[in-house]
């Protein structure tokens, strides 16, 4: 009797021996919290990075270029903290367990640690994160065993699971070479066309045969948005603002939820000595409080479904003589206020 009193003794100590003992701070526990703080200064300067651009203080090309570095250096401070063993659990409570309750949860807990390891862990370090954002840094963190899997099975569905995670995160010399790859063995693919050829187009020695990719890839998906936002850009480049306008009107018709090309066709517009539509003007003077789509930001409230905006007068009034917190805009007058009031208008309803 007393070997078994002893023996279940010594099992109950093994189980509450942790929540006996004072916690310990691990050097594995400063690692991480130096990796998640880290991580989070990476996200905070991607999304004031993209705050600048919308505001016109950086140019698309500087852009293009940190949001890179910072996107690949936060995919990998992902990484390192999925290398890290789990968090550890906090200290119990003065109400200690009892044994075949502690057994138990302790069991639980593993269990639930073992399973969040492949699944819920890795999802909940991008909480907080936007989803374009959220994306761009699953795709980082996909492309080494993309880039094995692709040169091993050479297979179309695998070289365009690989160019376009290397296009989704702006690893174009990644992107380049797969998507050549996947044209090789499907010459009329769209997407590889339309990419492809827009791969093409920083250099002036190929800038006629990008346009002629980007061209058969509309013929071939007329309806695609992203085929006539990349002829648009192709066609500005090469100079042909009128067919570049029309190619974008036709993506806005398309995407009519996306801002992608208001910018574009202000600049557009401007060249030709046309007057701005109200999207236009929504782009350049209120989506960087409103958000692009109206949607609210960190200087403006949601635009969209607000009944504020039935009155036009008021709308113009609060347009040219500001109210509150918003500037006003009294340069902004006869048919350019009007495009914009109605533009507005339309997100409310």
């Amino acid at each position: 009797m007393i070997p078994l009193l002893l023996l279940t003794a010594a099992l109950i100590y093994a189980v509450l021996s942790p929540t006996l003992r004072p916690p310990r701070i691990a050097l594995e526990d400063v690692h991480r919290r130096e990796l998640e703080e880290e991580r989070d200064l990476l996200l905070d300067a991607l999304r004031e990075l993209d705050s600048d651009l919308e505001r016109g203080e950086i140019p698309a090309e500087e852009h293009a270029r940190l949001r890179l570095r910072y996107t690949t250096q936060a995919a990998r401070l992902i990484a390192a903290l999925d290398d890290l063993s789990p968090a550890p659990a906090q200290a119990a409570s003065p109400a200690r367990p009892a044994a075949g309750l502690a057994a138990g949860a302790t069991l639980a807990v593993v269990l639930l640690l073992g399973a969040a390891a492949f699944t819920v862990v890795p999802e909940l370090q991008l909480l907080g994160v936007a989803p374009a954002d959220a994306q761009r840094l699953r795709d980082v963190s996909r492309l080494p065993a993309l880039e094995a899997r692709a040169e091993r099975t050479r297979s179309v569905a695998d070289l365009r699971a690989l160019a376009d995670a290397a296009f989704n995160v702006e690893r174009y010399d990644v992107a380049g070479p797969a998507y050549g790859e996947v044209l090789r063995q499907e010459p009329r693919d769209p997407q590889a066309l339309r990419r492809f050829g827009f791969l093409l187009l920083d250099r002036p020695e190929y800038r006629q045969q990008a346009l002629s990719l980007i061209q058969a890839s509309v013929q071939a998906a007329p309806k695609d948005p992203e085929g006539q936002l990349l002829l648009g850009a192709a066609l500005a480049r090469s100079g042909q603002s009128q067919q570049a306008l029309e190619a974008l009107e036709t993506f806005r018709r398309l995407a009519p939820e996306r801002r992608d090309a208001d910018a574009l066709i202000a600049q557009l517009r401007d060249r030709e000595g046309q007057a701005a539509g109200g999207a236009e003007l929504f782009a350049q003077n209120c989506a960087a409080c409103h958000g692009p789509g109206g949607e609210g930001g960190p200087g403006g409230p949601n635009l969209t479904g607000s009944p504020a905006l039935r009155d036009p007068a008021a709308l113009r009034a609060v347009i040219t003589r500001g109210t509150g917190a918003m500037p006003a805009f009294p340069n902004l007058q006869g048919e350019a206020l009007e495009a914009l009031v109605r533009f507005v208008q339309g997100l409310g309803r």
